[in-house]
């Protein structure tokens, strides 16, 4: 009887050995597929939010490249195929709010990719994204140029309304490119290092 009693001792500790090295395995196991899942890449460009859904993944032709004239008077100007950068252009010493900066080839391609759901031909070469009989004082001027594929494109606006909201998809595609291009310029360091606005509008 005591064998009998001894043997299912033996053979219940051997199954429970069993079962607690099973178990680790799974932990494992768990662990190692945790560890192999993907992360996410982080990096110290600003996050911009395009205003609506963009073309994605194409890269842009060795020929893109764009200008953008905007605000107050025009003040801010920047050339991508030169890097010059104005802050304030009507500033006495203009010299002093001119840098250079030129865009990382993932910055160039979120561009690109919002100038190609644009569709710069769609536009008229004079053009409001603001409706009609909305108007603000000051108002600001954008002139923005694309280039790309061999064709160049220029859209001006006159005295636009600040603060007001498109008028329709095709005024928020264009927006949203201005802005892509505004906050991309704001963040970077050669654009903080640049002085105050000498002139400030009411």
């Amino acid at each position: 009887m005591k064998k009998i009693i001894s043997i299912l001792l033996l053979l219940a500790l051997v199954l429970s050995f069993a079962a607690c090295e099973g178990t680790s395995v799974e932990a494992e196991n768990s662990t190692e597929e945790a560890n192999a899942a993907p992360t996410q890449d982080v990096t110290d460009e600003p996050a911009i939010q395009y205003v609506t859904p963009i073309a994605t993944g194409y890269v842009p032709p060795e020929d893109f490249r764009f200008s953008l004239v905007y605000g107050v008077l025009g003040d801010l100007t920047y050339d991508s195929e030169t890097g010059v950068l104005v802050k304030q252009r009507v500033a006495t010493h203009v010299e002093d709010y001119t840098t250079t900066y030129f865009f990382t080839e993932e910055q160039k391609e979120q561009v690109y990719n919002l100038i190609v759901a644009m569709d710069p031909a769609s536009y008229p070469d004079e053009y409001n994204p603001i409706a009609d009989g909305i108007a603000s004082e000051p108002s600001y001027e954008i002139v923005l140029t694309v280039t790309y594929n061999g064709v160049t494109k220029t859209i001006t606006c006159h005295n636009i309304a600040i603060g007001a909201e498109a008028k329709d998809e095709q005024g928020e595609n264009f927006l949203a490119v201005i802005d892509a291009i505004r906050e991309i310029l704001y963040a970077s360091d050669e654009w903080q290092a640049l002085p105050e606005y000498e002139f400030l509008y009411a």
